[in-house]
């Protein structure tokens, strides 16, 4: 049995699920950025091969965020579409999370990168010019 579409609820979804789509990209470049900044010793950048426990921090955090992409597209179809998720409404989240993450995600994690390898260099310069003279110091 086919539900018909209303047109009054036709926009309204389009329209929030194309800005769920937004919003999930933004969560999903907190991932990023966490993944770009905080490797866990032993893994990819320090032995040269992707570790084990950034693996696993990996998936459990793409768990939790297709958790949470479920948990939100569940509630728009409930809140909005009468608990009938449409094709469309699908579509739309879809393309909201492309749509970010094609513009607005490729600025932001350049952005990041530059920040953390600015960070990175801050703290590789006060480690050789205060740390290293103190620690031969000591143990001379």
């Amino acid at each position: 049995m086919l539900i018909p579409v209303s047109r009054e609820i036709f926009l309204p979804v389009i329209v929030w699920s194309l800005a769920l789509g937004i919003i999930s990209g933004a969560v999903y470049d907190v991932f990023r950025i966490r993944r770009a900044s905080f490797r866990i010793p032993g893994t990819r950048f320090f032995r040269g091969g992707k570790g084990r426990a950034d693996t696993v921090l990996t998936f459990f955090e793409d768990i939790l965020f297709s958790l949470f992409c479920t948990f939100v597209f569940i509630l728009t179809a409930y809140r909005l579409s009468y608990g009938l998720p449409r094709w469309y409404s699908a579509a739309a989240y879809a393309g909201g999370f492309f749509l970010y993450r094609g513009t607005v995600g490729v600025l932001v994690m350049r952005s990041a990168e530059a920040i953390i390898g600015a960070v990175c260099r801050a703290v590789r310069f006060v480690y050789r010019k205060a740390v290293c003279p103190v620690s031969g110091f000591i143990t001379r």
